[in-house]
């Protein structure tokens, strides 16, 4: 079959969606392609609603990607219709105006759900997309007080936000630090001291039990018998996988759509990528979901060569996961995965800021990460991409601490 007998459907208008149609046309594919997004504007980046949200300048309009006029000669821009099933067996996309998208190969890209808290499911706000940012950005415009529930990446990104922007800010995290499940105790308690020092309310080993509400705003109600009182309330306590309407598609599912090595889900020429997509990298024991813009990124341009290529020459993806945050007035880096149970090296520079950190189970290095430190961070990328061992790494990182 040549590229131009072949229609590609891609589900999903975010970065994996777009980097996945681009990257079939930079590679020649000359057939049908089509982008199905369940939004009313065209692909835009996500990162910047959280690490940008109270910047106007920046979030004036949606950050697309691309301009919205220029997709005429890259594909067929369907846009604020949702997928509601996939027929594997009839090869089609079914969305919600009950249309069917027919298929030679279907990329899925269909992202996450911010998961909300039940105690205050009609008075909060979370964040998805561009017109959750401009809701709560308004919001917190208007108002004196901000509590946000979850000290996530993104959670952390507008504590940040606000309170640079003069807010007052109560962050209530469950977990012993903020970003614990992402880069353990040790790091997550100088991210907590970060945000104390840049005057945010931290609360952790804590969770919201009560909410009463009056005239004045909302009383949370902590498990530890505190309140905080705020008039506006963000709730970010992670994400689920968007994959409700694949119940009856036969497709393998379990906190993702599972995938092998090269990004083909159990079903012939359908494929999956970015944060719905759990993927079996080389090495691992189980596939693994990952939330990083990069392996997004990573996993497009990989899915696009593979179903480009023949069976018997398509390449796994084997990456360098990283992932950054904007925060405190400075930049988190993170090369790698750190894993719960990692032995962790940890050097904080001589300001009591920047810090270096590095993360392996004793013998192997996992992962590197610095704060305010980007030129050392690259020094032990190289180290780790190399394979040093964990020894070597916890040894550069206290060398180049104390430079």
């Amino acid at each position: 079959m040549t590229t131009a007998q072949r229609r590609i459907v891609v589900v999903g208008g975010g970065l994996g969606g777009l980097r996945t149609v681009e990257s079939l046309r930079r590679l020649g594919y000359d057939g049908e392609l089509v982008l199905v997004s369940d939004e009313r504007v065209a692909p835009y980046d996500r990162p910047p609603l959280s690490k940008r949200l109270l910047d106007r300048e920046h979030l004036s309009q949606a950050p697309f990607l691309r301009a919205p006029d220029s997709y005429g000669d890259v594909c067929e821009l369907v846009l604020g219709r949702r997928a509601v099933a996939l027929d594997t067996e009839g090869r089609a996309v079914v969305l919600d105006d009950g249309t069917r998208q027919p298929y030679t190969a279907a990329v899925l890209a269909t992202g996450t759900r911010p998961n909300r808290l039940a105690l205050l499911a009609d008075r909060s706000y979370t964040l998805r997309d561009y017109d959750d940012a401009v809701r709560l950005r308004r919001a917190i415009d208007g108002h004196a007080r901000l509590a946000i529930v979850g000290a996530g990446f993104m959670g952390c990104e507008i504590a940040s936000a606000a309170a640079a922007a003069g807010v007052p800010v109560t962050l209530i995290e469950a977990a012993p630090t903020p970003l614990f499940g992402a880069v353990g105790g040790a790091v997550g308690g100088h991210v907590r001291d970060l945000h104390l020092a840049d005057g945010v309310d931290v609360r952790c080993g804590t969770a919201v039990n009560d909410v009463r509400a009056d005239g004045a705003g909302h009383h949370l109600v902590l498990s530890d018998d505190r309140t905080v009182d705020a008039a506006v309330v963000a709730v970010c306590i992670g994400v689920r996988p968007a994959v409700d309407w694949l119940r009856d598609s036969g497709l393998v599912v379990d906190d993702g759509i599972v995938c092998d090595a090269r990004g083909e889900t159990s079903a012939p020429d359908v494929y999956a990528v970015g944060d719905a997509a759990a993927w079996r990298y080389p090495g691992a024991e189980a596939p693994v979901r990952v939330e990083h813009w990069t392996t997004t990124g990573a996993q497009a341009v990989t899915v696009a060569r593979n179903i480009l290529a023949p069976r018997d020459e398509r390449q796994p993806l084997d990456p360098l996961h990283y992932f950054w945050s904007d925060q405190c007035r400075t930049k988190l880096q993170c090369f790698g995965l750190p894993r719960p149970g990692d032995e962790v090296e940890v050097a904080v520079g001589a300001d009591g800021r920047a810090l270096l950190a590095a993360y392996g189970d004793g013998r192997r290095a996992t992962a590197v990460l610095g704060i305010g430190r980007p030129k050392q961070v690259l020094s032990l990328r190289t180290r780790l991409a190399a394979g040093a061992s964990f020894g070597e790494i916890a040894g550069a990182v206290r060398e180049l601490a104390a430079a």
